[in-house]
Formats: structure tokens, C-alpha cells, sequence
């Protein structure tokens, strides 16, 4: 029995290992815009048409994104995107439910590599159809979900391979 819970927690360690050089990775690579760029190609995979902002003042909307072959079908996002230590405040979620607002689009997305303060986390359940936190947890899972429909480019940048081990039989 102690054998088997050895291998369980062999297999838990090995993935957040995984998972913390993952997130190292993504850090030191995808920094400033190049983390926006790496939130729109995820949005991408999943069936969006984005649009990046240019670097510098984007009026807090780094991306526009929508469905369909233009991109002119719902749902419509607007994203704000925080990379580096940047933990996201209450003025910063106001602000992106005002451009959802300012553009006409159906939901927003607030990302941010470090976290979101303890107000806004408050405000999830209050904005749930309007509003998606994602933080590392949430972009490394869109990632690793999404990683093979991925462009060429960012897979270069952040090479994953996928790997398979076996997962002790808990019933026995």
C-alpha cells in the first residue's frame, strides 16, 4: 500500500514539475506584448478571429476577437491582458467591463500571468456572464489543451513533448 501511494505521489510530482518549468518558460519568453500575442494565438485555437493591438497605449483592449470567418459573429470578446507581476486591481476589471460596453461586444476576458486582487476575485460569481478570469492555472490548461493547433512560431518558442505514465490503480 505505502508502494502505491509512493507512485501516486511520484506522478503528481513529476506533473507540477512539468508544469512549473512550463510556466518558467512562459515567463521568460512570452514577456510584455509577446504574452498578448501568445493569449490571441490560444484564442485562435479555440475558433476566434483576433485582432492584436499594436504595442504602447491600447486604451485598455489588447484584443478583439469574435467567430466566425470574419470574425464579425458572437460571442465578441474584448481582452485586457497583464503579463509580468501586474496583479490585477478593481479599477482594471471596471475599466474592461466599461470597453465591453464601448465596443459592443458580448463578453471580456481579464488575463493576467500574476493573479487578480482579492476585490476583483470577489466579483466572479457577480460577473459571470460577462466577464472570464484567467490566470497561469487557466492559460497553462488552455495551453496544454490547445498546444498541437497552435502556430508553428509559438510552438518553436515553447517546445512541449506530450508524455505518458502509468497512474497506480487506486481500487486494488
Amino acid at each position: 500500500m505505502r508502494e502505491e501511494a509512493a507512485e501516486t505521489s511520484d506522478v503528481a510530482d513529476l506533473a507540477e514539475l512539468a508544469r512549473d518549468q512550463i510556466e518558467r518558460r512562459i515567463s521568460s519568453q512570452f514577456a510584455g506584448h509577446a504574452f498578448t500575442r501568445l493569449i490571441a494565438a490560444l484564442l485562435g485555437t479555440q475558433g476566434y478571429q483576433v485582432e492584436v493591438s499594436p504595442p504602447g497605449p491600447d486604451r485598455g483592449i489588447d484584443i478583439v476577437a469574435g467567430q466566425g470567418a470574419l470574425g464579425l459573429s458572437g460571442p465578441k470578446l474584448v481582452v485586457q491582458v497583464k503579463s509580468g507581476g501586474i496583479v490585477v486591481d478593481q479599477p482594471t476589471l471596471q475599466g474592461l467591463i466599461g470597453c465591453i460596453h464601448d465596443v459592443h461586444a458580448d463578453h471580456g476576458l481579464l488575463v493576467s500571468w500574476s493573479g487578480f486582487s482579492p476585490p476583483v476575485r470577489k466579483r466572479v460569481n457577480e460577473l459571470y456572464f460577462r466577464v472570464r478570469l484567467w490566470d497561469r492555472k487557466q492559460i497553462v490548461d488552455a495551453l496544454l489543451t490547445h498546444y498541437d493547433d497552435l502556430p508553428a512560431d509559438i510552438r518553436a518558442e515553447l517546445p512541449l513533448r506530450r508524455i505518458w505514465t502509468l497512474v497506480p490503480d487506486m481500487t486494488v
